[in-house]
């Protein structure tokens, strides 16, 4: 376990030293005009999953080391993997991506800005749906690997929220494309009728 975090943290670290902040008006225009693609890495891909089947076999103390052991970047890293598990859950029709993914939010523990862990849920929640998965019981196996707080509640709660407020377009987000294209799309608010 300890091997998987320390691979972890060192490439996330590579990653983010290549990035160049956005310091101007004009650059954050032209980032919203024309969001770039992520940069996919196998490898990251592949530390972020080891990290995951580590935490869901570990004890509830083995569990809390390895949260504490991972750098910042690293466990902020498991938002976008979570999003990247409710695409893939659905290209590759399989479940085990979904509860990857909600372990995913489960260690990232909504440490950025909560809201964007919300968002990652009901992408998962819709995709589990869309593959006809029981998402609330997929959402109750995760919140018991979760500590008292916020993810813990959202994941217990957010099947019993109303459809509109656990559709993606509650978000601002769509789905398009079928197997291998599938993917969840971001629309400006207003585009959407819910």
């Amino acid at each position: 376990m300890t091997d998987a975090i320390e691979s972890l943290n060192t490439l996330v670290a590579d990653a983010v030293t290549k990035k160049a902040p956005l310091r101007t008006t004009e650059e954050l225009k032209a980032f919203f005009r024309n969001p770039p693609q992520r940069t996919y890495s196998t490898a990251l891909e592949e530390a972020m999953t080891s990290v995951v089947m580590a935490f869901e076999s570990a004890d509830e103390r083995t569990r809390r080391v390895l949260i504490t052991s991972l750098s910042k970047q690293a466990r902020n890293g498991f938002l976008g993997y979570a999003a990247d598990m409710a695409v893939l859950a659905v290209r590759r029709q399989s479940p085990s991506l979904i509860n990857q993914g909600l372990l995913a939010l489960v260690i990232e523990g909504a440490s950025q800005d909560f809201r964007d862990s919300i968002v990652a849920l009901a992408k998962l929640y819709h995709s589990a749906v869309k593959m006809r998965i029981d998402a609330q019981a997929a959402f109750e196996n995760a919140a018991s690997f979760a500590d008292a707080g916020l993810i813990r509640t959202e994941l217990k709660q957010f099947a019993s929220r109303g459809p509109k407020d656990r559709d993606i377009s509650a978000f601002y987000w769509t789905e398009e494309g079928d197997g291998e294209t599938f993917r969840y799309k971001q629309v400006l608010p207003g585009s959407l009728r819910r």
